[in-house]
């Protein structure tokens, strides 16, 4: 116990360091009634995570949380580093025909630093949307203020169920009679690739007498 051992202390220090840089090229016009909008985009991220920890007992003075006013080092210091990347390439097109019809496309190719053998994948994504209230059959259902139909598809990966070096063997550095020992931490999964999900959706959107709206929505998500 702390009270046997004179008095410990214990003392960990985290430093979060997370970098993103986005570039961004635009498009955007109209021609008549169709209108056009188009980007294109390089993204990178970057995460690094420092722990440092020491620990001694048998106090000097107990009123302090310096660990110099502890004699006896109960285990040696250390520290670590963890760190990730995330590189995605993206871009997405937008189209609508004189604001009734409506259609996208996206698609996406994202590397990952924790995957060794399969860092990259692509995805992607459309959908399309029809609003139906400014088609002039709608004219004589004055009551319906927006009236719009939707789907979309699209396929969508994750890696966030994954730890910064699933993919990879790692190993464990120590001291044996003054020279190294190394010994085998965890054994990765080198194969190990990104979740993806697919995922369809069909919906209504609609708005009635300025102030009452209802929104219908199913989708399927196959993971």
């Amino acid at each position: 116990s702390a009270a046997q051992q004179f008095g410990s202390l214990y003392k960990q220090q985290t430093r979060l360091l997370r970098q993103n840089f986005l570039q961004l090229l635009r498009f955007k016009d109209t021609f008549g009634s169709h209108n056009v909008e188009l980007f294109a985009a390089h993204e990178s991220n970057s995460f690094e995570q420092n722990i440092f920890y020491a620990s001694k007992q048998k106090a000097v003075l107990y009123d302090t949380f310096d660990l110099d006013q502890y004699i006896i080092v109960s285990s040696p210091p250390g520290s670590f580093t963890n760190t990730s990347s995330l590189e995605s390439y993206f871009g997405q097109f937008n189209y609508n025909y004189a604001g009734k019809y409506y259609f996208t496309a996206s698609a996406r190719r994202d590397g990952s630093s924790r995957f060794k053998n399969n860092k990259w994948g692509t995805f992607g994504s459309i959908g399309a949307s029809w609003i139906l209230s400014k088609e002039s059959f709608m004219e004589k259902a004055s009551f319906i203020n927006n009236l719009k139909l939707k789907t979309s598809y699209g396929l969508i990966g994750d890696q966030e169920g994954v730890g910064y070096y699933a993919g990879y063997d790692t190993f464990s550095v120590g001291n044996l009679n003054d020279d190294y020992s190394i010994s085998i931490l965890n054994n990765g999964n080198p194969d190990l690739t990104w979740e993806k999900s697919k995922i369809f959706q069909v919906g209504l959107e609609t708005k009635v007498f300025d102030f009452l709206s209802l929104n219908l929505d199913y989708y399927v998500k196959d993971t």
